[in-house]
């Protein structure tokens, strides 16, 4: 496998990025490696943005993560570079994946995400006399 994978756990969520060249034969096991760290109740950021090249099968690893965190029921966030926005065929643009431009901004949607969901959370918690 020519591609390095790297997982890391942030507050936020798990970062799994890819880097180097994701070859036509490389896509079932990164995307098997991939999928691994999709987990419940963690948001998930795939960091593609040092992949040098992606096959055009790629496209595959971007709707199977769409479809797990759908099934497990998280916020994702994909940051994309050049060769990742050219596989963006009319199937993946229908599925609006939600690409941000680097990791940072993705934890920080994460964050104002929560923080949104705790406020609406705040009348339901307090007393009432």
């Amino acid at each position: 496998m020519t591609a390095d994978i790297r997982a890391c756990s942030r507050h936020l969520a798990t970062v799994v990025a890819v880097r180097g060249d994701i070859t036509a034969a490389d896509i079932e096991p990164v995307t098997a490696r991939v999928l691994r760290f999709v987990l419940p109740d963690t948001s998930f950021v795939l960091d593609l943005s040092e992949s040098t090249s992606i096959a055009a099968e790629g496209a595959a690893l971007l709707a199977a993560v769409d479809d797990a965190c759908a099934v497990a029921g998280v916020e994702w966030a994909l940051v994309s570079a050049a060769p990742v926005m050219a596989l963006f065929d009319e199937d993946l643009r229908d599925r609006l994946l939600p690409v941000v431009d680097s990791v940072a901004d993705a934890l920080h949607d994460f964050a104002d995400a929560a923080a949104a969901r705790r406020s609406m959370l705040l009348p339901l918690l307090q007393r009432t006399a």
